[in-house]
């Protein structure tokens, strides 16, 4: 799946649980993290340029369905 927060390809973790919302069309899920995130010594910032583009596409796309 395409996501402007998290890459493509880049494990973060496994998915613990999952349920469909009825009211919308997404899923709210648990994710058990790779990493202990509050025991970090080194992080790395990665800046998605195309983030604003494929926002403005996602917001076109959710405008078009309405």
């Amino acid at each position: 799946a395409m996501s402007s927060i998290f890459p493509e390809g880049i494990p973060i973790g496994v998915v613990m649980d999952f349920k469909l919302e009825t009211s919308a069309s997404f899923y709210t899920i648990n994710v058990g993290l790779f990493n202990d995130m509050t025991n970090l010594s080194t992080a790395y910032v990665i800046t998605n340029l195309s983030k604003p583009e494929i926002e403005e596409l996602e917001s076109n796309i959710e405008d078009e369905q309405e």
